[in-house]
C-alpha cells in the first residue's frame, strides 16, 4: 500500500479484509497520512498529537480539507484499531526521518519496520557534458541556481523563499526554474523558466547543465529531486528540515537552517569556488551507494519475503 489517502478508497473495509484473511501487507510511507489522523505533514504547524491522539486539528483545511467537522480523533484511533490488527504488518519510511517518526507513533508495533530510500535509477541520472547548457539557453557566463517543483505557487513558502533568494544573488548568478508557474510573467529577471519537464531524460539533462540544486521546501519526506541532482554530480543546498538533510552526503553540498537565505547565499557562493570535477564524483557515488535502483528493489523484495514466511 502506498499513498492511499485523497478520498478514493474506503480505508476501514480494505483494512479489516487484510486483517481478516491474514494477508501479509506493507505500507510505504510517502508522507505522514498512515499515522496521523488527516495530515500528510506537521512540522511546520508544529503539531505532535499524533503521537497520543489526534483533536483539534491546526490543518483542518489543509493538506485534504475537511470544511465542517474535526473527526481526527475518531480517524486516529480507527487508524490505530485496524492497522493493530493486521498479522503480518511491514512498514517502510523512504528515509530516516520519517521511519524515526513511525516509531513514534501508531505503527510502531509492525513486525517489520524499515528504512529503504526511495531509488535513482543511476543509467538514466548521471552526469552529462557541459553542451547539455545550449539545449536549456543557459548562459555560459552565468553560475546557474536549479530549483525544481511540480507547480509552484505565488503564495507559498518556497517561492517568496525563491523570489526573495532571487533579489540577493549577484548578477553573475541565474536562478533556472523548472516545473509549471503561472506567475513567469511576473519573476525577476534572474530567474529563467524551462517549464515541466516530462520526461526523465530532459530532467537528467537539466540537472547536469545547472552549477548547484538549491531545494527551498520545509516539508518532505524524502525529496527525490535532491537525489537525482546529486546522482547527475550536481551539489544540492537544503534546508535543515524533515529528511531533506540526510539526501546530502558529505561533500555534495550544504545544509542550512530552514528560512535562512543568507546562509543559503554564502553555501551557493562556497560551491562556486569548490573543485567542479572532486564535487561531482563525489556526488555521483554518494547517489551510487544510496540510492542505487537494483540495491534498494532487493531490499523491498527481501522485506515481501520475510513478512509472507
Amino acid at each position: 500500500l502506498h499513498n492511499l489517502h485523497g478520498n478514493y478508497v474506503n480505508l476501514a473495509p480494505l483494512l479489516r479484509y487484510l486483517a481478516e484473511k491474514d494477508i501479509p501487507t506493507v505500507l510505504t510511507l510517502h508522507d505522514c497520512w498512515f499515522f496521523t489522523g488527516k495530515c500528510t505533514h506537521y512540522t511546520e504547524a508544529g503539531c505532535y498529537k499524533w503521537q497520543t491522539g489526534c483533536h483539534h486539528c491546526p490543518k483542518l483545511r489543509g493538506d485534504i480539507p475537511s470544511w465542517f467537522f474535526d473527526r481526527t480523533e475518531e480517524m486516529w484511533r480507527e487508524k490505530k484499531e485496524l492497522f493493530s490488527a493486521i498479522p503480518r504488518l511491514a512498514v517502510i519510511g523512504v528515509s530516516d526521518w520519517i521511519t524515526g517518526e513511525a516509531k513514534k507513533s501508531v505503527l510502531k508495533d509492525a513486525m517489520i519496520l524499515q528504512r529503504i530510500y526511495n531509488w535513482i535509477d543511476p543509467d538514466v541520472f548521471y552526469p552529462r557534458g557541459p553542451e547539455v547548457r545550449k539545449s536549456f539557453g543557459i548562459s555560459e557566463n552565468k553560475f546557474a541556481v536549479l530549483c525544481v517543483g511540480a507547480a509552484w505557487d505565488e503564495k507559498s513558502p518556497k517561492t517568496k523563499d525563491l523570489l526573495a533568494l532571487a533579489k540577493m544573488l549577484p548578477e553573475s548568478y541565474e536562478i533556472i526554474l523548472a516545473g509549471s508557474v503561472p506567475f513567469a510573467d511576473r519573476l525577476p529577471q534572474n530567474i529563467k523558466t524551462v517549464g515541466y519537464i516530462s520526461s526523465t531524460e530532459e530532467l537528467a539533462k537539466l540537472y547536469s547543465a545547472c552549477d548547484v540544486y538549491v531545494h527551498l521546501s520545509r516539508e518532505d519526506t524524502f525529496g527525490k529531486v535532491i537525489a537525482e541532482a546529486i546522482s547527475c554530480g550536481t551539489p544540492a543546498v537544503v534546508y535543515d528540515s524533515t529528511a531533506c538533510p540526510e539526501i546530502v552526503g558529505e561533500g555534495c553540498g550544504y545544509i542550512v537552517p530552514t528560512g535562512d537565505l543568507d546562509s543559503a547565499l554564502r553555501a551557493i557562493e562556497k560551491l562556486k569556488r569548490n573543485d567542479t570535477e572532486t564535487v561531482l564524483k563525489c556526488c555521483r557515488q554518494f547517489a551510487l551507494d544510496n540510492f542505487d535502483k537494483e540495491k534498494l528493489i532487493n531490499e523491498t523484495i527481501a522485506i515481501y519475503e520475510n513478512i509472507m514466511n
